[in-house]
């Protein structure tokens, strides 16, 4: 099998000849890794020494106005962020009020993302990898980034109608970007969106369901009607609106933090019904844990979250600077141990 056929075959959980990998990792940890195994920072030495079967089509800005400083950026939406090797946060928020909306089209916000580049990056890796489309802050996390996280959680409840509006525009120009993927050739969608913290959700259940659960089926949609599988990233603890999601057709849950989700309640009450991608704990395990608390939890969630074959064994976040080397060596080496076991044998 090769890489592409491996991931379709888990995600339907199906046979396959081992269970695929994925080590998302941060640019500083990558430079960490590569000073110290001695091989350049490119992508198909990247894929080959780490194995990646996965690869992100991520959306690229065309040329627009930067931020004040260097590390500053501005996305398609307009939304001001500040990075570093580790990571980005929101700077600025473009809009005064949720009337603001009302200058958002889908025409202005996909032309503000260069395809060209996006279809000839996919071009170059469609044959070695799993082309997967990329779909962050899909809605709620796109509103806040858009107005503010207390100001829309504020108006979620203050004004619920205009919130549903907003997020009608916000859903008509994904369904945009969705089909623009579609066109371009993507196997597996990949959409994400924070609605959980590791206390609970960060807003209700019976919110999510009035104003997220819709146009997250919309979106969706697109994808489905193409035969397109759909890995869904949600972090925290969202286990209220499993059950919606698995209703609205997931195929993947991701990340699993083992912090705030379980891994075997989630394993024995979903694994029928989803696929996983996650689960090996980047809080715990591999900063503090030794390669022997790596291998054993990377046996363990095999073991449970794998019991069906529907599972991308990998971490629960990217890997970042403060895991070892040798841990990530480690976490490679279990990987490659445990995917070819029979998992019901472990």
């Amino acid at each position: 099998m090769n890489r592409k056929q491996r991931v379709l075959s888990a995600i339907r959980r199906e046979s396959t000849d081992c269970l695929p990998i994925q080590l998302d990792i941060t640019d500083r940890a990558l430079g960490q890794l590569s000073e110290a195994w001695g091989f350049p920072i490119e992508d198909n030495t990247l894929q080959s020494v780490l194995d990646q079967h996965l690869f992100f089509a991520r959306q690229i800005p065309v040329q627009m106005q930067a931020g004040n400083q260097e590390s500053e950026t501005m996305d398609a939406w307009g939304v001001r962020w500040a990075a570093d090797a580790e990571g980005g946060w929101v700077i600025e928020h473009p809009l005064a009020g949720l009337e603001d909306i009302r200058n958002y089209r889908p025409g202005n916000t996909i032309d503000r993302i260069d395809w060209d580049k996006v279809s000839g990056i996919i071009k170059q890796v469609q044959e070695s990898a799993c082309v997967v489309s990329y779909q962050n802050a899909l809605l709620f996390e796109r509103a806040w980034s858009l107005l503010g996280f207390e100001r829309f959680l504020y108006e979620m409840v203050d004004q619920p109608l205009a919130v549903e509006a907003f997020l009608d525009t916000i859903t008509e120009i994904q369904c945009a970007i969705a089909r623009r993927y579609i066109e371009l050739g993507v196997q597996v969608a990949r959409t994400g969106d924070d609605w959980g913290s590791q206390r609970g959700m960060l807003f209700s259940p019976t919110l999510w369901r009035r104003m997220i659960k819709p146009r997250l089926e919309a979106i969706w949609k697109i994808y489905q009607e193409h035969g397109i599988p759909i890995i869904h990233h949600s972090c925290g603890d969202i286990k209220p609106v499993i059950g919606d999601l698995i209703e609205l057709g997931l195929d993947v849950l991701n990340p699993i933090q083992p912090e705030v989700m379980d891994v075997s309640f989630i394993a024995k009450e979903y694994g029928k019904h989803l696929s996983f991608y996650g689960g090996i704990s980047v809080q715990n395990t591999l900063p503090y844990g030794t390669p022997e608390d790596i291998h054993r939890e990377v046996k363990f969630c095999v073991k449970n979250l794998g019991k069906y074959g529907g599972y991308l064994i990998a971490p629960a976040q990217a890997v970042t600077s403060d895991i070892p080397a040798e841990n990530v060596q480690a976490l490679l080496e279990a990987m490659q141990i445990y995917r070819v076991l029979e998992r019901q044998a472990l």
